[in-house]
């Protein structure tokens, strides 16, 4: 009985120290604005690149459930084709009735991740941010996007969108 249950012991011990599966390392430096569109894709998601007058910059844009946002590059080694080393999730609506300072601070306040805020013409933005360079890998893009999409969703419901 005793050797039973050592070998069972064992069993559980060597199937533990396998050891994790290596991730998969984002490209060094960054990430292209094509590189999002492929892995976007790969996920579901249609998505293309288009221009922003008022920002002067390209963003990767896409919508799930009706919801268009962006997904935004910082710290790019060019302007339009280059690896960025940071991206931002963002989504924005027109004005909302009855959202003031105090219920966004809330939001704040209560929720990670999504930070929101509202513009002089009382429009709603949710932002994320995500670095993913030096050291990002896909299962850290895959997670960041997996957050993404249920904070955008909780967000959309407490603006009221």
């Amino acid at each position: 009985m005793k050797l039973m249950a050592l070998a069972a012991a064992a069993a559980v011990v060597a199937l533990g120290c396998g050891g994790p599966a290596a991730a998969r390392d984002l490209p060094a430096g960054g990430l292209t604005r094509q590189e999002v569109i492929d892995w976007l894709t790969s996920h579901g998601h249609a998505a293309r690149i288009k221009y922003d007058e008022i920002g002067k910059d390209y963003a990767v844009t896409t919508n799930v459930d009706g919801v268009n946002w962006d997904i935004w590059f910082y710290h790019c080694s060019t302007p339009k084709a280059g690896r960025c080393q940071s991206i931002q999730y963002a989504a924005g609506w027109t004005e909302r009735a009855g959202m003031d300072m105090a219920k966004i601070n809330g939001w704040n306040r209560d929720h990670r991740y999504v930070r929101g805020y509202i513009t002089s013409s009382n429009g709603v933005f949710g932002e994320y941010d995500v670095e993913v360079s030096p050291g990002g890998s896909w299962e850290q893009l895959d997670d960041s996007l997996a957050i993404w999409l249920i904070r955008l969703k909780e967000f959309q419901t407490f603006i009221g969108g």
